[in-house]
């Protein structure tokens, strides 16, 4: 369950990291190429001199056609900042999920090494004024299965990965 959790959260990294380099060459392009056509021609348009200099429908498209491309690009960066967001939700949570995973994994090693003791064990130091165990008695030890601790914190990160907050991305 763990690796293929881990293995999700890497797909959505990579997707997530192809979309914002996707976006950004969008602002690129549209800066570079289309936003400097439009300048450029109605820079052209006010250089003219007397009666040519009119106002006329192709000089209020062009206007129209730059605000369309900047308002564009407006809306790319804020897709490439909440992106970049989702990117640093994603990792926090990559992140703790592999500080629980390996904390759980320990807490396991070391229940499992401790289940495994007993009164005589060589291994075990008594110290004076501590009780020990007396031999006879019962002792009721809890069996774990690996799901039963391991499991719990996977629903908020499956929420995590499902809560992409970028548009077009699921």
């Amino acid at each position: 369950m763990y690796h293929i959790i881990m293995q999700d959260m890497r797909e959505e990294a990579r997707l997530l990291e192809e979309v914002r380099i996707r976006v950004e060459n969008a602002i690129r392009a549209t800066a570079d190429l289309i936003l400097h056509i439009v300048n450029e021609c109605l820079r052209r348009r006010l250089s003219r001199i007397g009666i040519d200099l009119t106002r006329d429908d192709v000089e209020e498209e062009l206007q129209k056609e730059r605000d369309m491309v900047l308002m564009a690009q407006q809306r790319l960066e804020e897709i490439v900042t909440q992106v970049r967001d989702q990117i640093g939700k994603d990792r926090a949570a990559k992140e703790r999920l592999e500080r629980e995973w390996s904390d759980k994994m320990e807490a396991f090693r070391i229940d499992d090494l401790n289940g495994r003791l007993r009164p005589g064990d060589p291994t075990l130091l008594n110290y004076h004024g501590v009780a020990r165990f007396q031999e006879g008695s019962v002792i009721k030890m809890l069996l774990y299965s690996p799901n039963d601790f391991i499991l719990s914190p996977f629903p908020s990160f499956e929420t995590r990965l499902n809560l992409s907050d970028v548009p077009f991305f699921h």
